[in-house]
């Protein structure tokens, strides 16, 4: 058998005035004239918290030691892995579209040791 504990509840207590201190209750202009004046409190805070943000954005943070290892350190060269059917002179016109690639040609054929390319290889393109 399951045993039910019965619950009291208390009914809140009902002053004939609707308030317990006997106030009256505000008009709707009080009201909405309080709305008006929290709304604007939460703008104004919500401005002033934005504006404080955006001011310490552009602050210098203090960076940590490997932070500026990473910054100073040198940013790897680019690199070409060349696929089967690519030539000098492909790679070139990829990377140079219009003008005269010769130049670049000449600097990728230095960097890939003058030889004939294999797949795989990899061309440094900063050459």
């Amino acid at each position: 058998m399951i045993a039910i504990a019965a619950t009291r509840v208390i009914a809140p207590l009902h002053l004939p005035g609707g308030w317990p201190t006997g106030r009256r209750q505000p008009s709707a202009a009080v009201r909405r004239w309080r709305a008006v004046l929290v709304l604007s409190a939460i703008a104004v805070c919500g401005t002033l918290l934005g504006a404080g943000s955006l001011a310490g954005a552009g602050q210098a943070t203090e960076l940590s030691p490997s932070a500026i290892s990473q910054a100073a350190a040198p940013s790897p060269a680019p690199v070409h892995i060349v696929q089967p059917g690519d030539t000098l002179w492909s790679v070139a016109r990829g990377l140079q579209p219009d003008g005269d690639v010769r130049p670049l040609v000449a600097r990728l054929r230095a960097s890939s040791g003058g030889g004939p390319l294999v797949p795989g290889q990899r061309l440094r393109l900063d050459a």
